[in-house]
């Protein structure tokens, strides 16, 4: 179980990301459902008034409805467009910080075999990144090395 909430600490890296990208999905999902229902209100309001009215004004309000509809979708995929957008952009940002720590660990480790050395430096990662337990381990392991004596020689 504790390996499970280690896995799951660096997978949720940069609570306040998470909660931002939550909040953000809440509200949108908020304002989705309110525009929806109102437009669907007033829609089912027009209509049943139109009922009583005589066929040509009754004509002309369902003209004026589907406009509505027209004017809605376009409000209304317009928005999509935008969280979506939104949305992988932050997608963006966050598969960047998973695969930059992991890049440059495997460009250390290229290093470290094409020379032959250990390396000189620690290995850090950006404040945001996520692995930064592995950089610490990774360095504790290059130290232990470095300290350990030499086998054969």
């Amino acid at each position: 179980m504790r390996s499970y909430f280690r896995r799951l600490k660096v997978v949720t890296h940069g609570k306040e990301q998470t909660q931002i990208a939550s909040v953000f999905l809440f509200w949108f999902m908020v304002f989705a459902l309110v525009i929806t229902s109102l437009y669907f209100l007033n829609y089912a309001e027009v209509a049943s008034r139109a009922d009583d009215m005589p066929i040509h004004d009754r004509l002309l309000t369902q003209m004026l409805l589907l406009e509505q509809a027209k004017d809605f979708a376009i409000w209304y995929g317009g928005a999509v467009l935008a969280f979506c957008a939104l949305l992988w952009v932050y997608m963006l940002v966050y598969v960047h910080r998973l695969t930059g720590p992991v890049y440059k660990l495997q460009r250390l480790l290229d290093e470290c075999s094409q020379t032959g050395r250990l390396p000189d430096t620690d290995l850090k990662f950006r404040k945001n990144d996520g692995f930064h337990e592995l950089a610490a381990r990774f360095n504790t392991f290059v130290r232990s090395l470095k300290d350990s004596p030499k086998e054969g020689g």
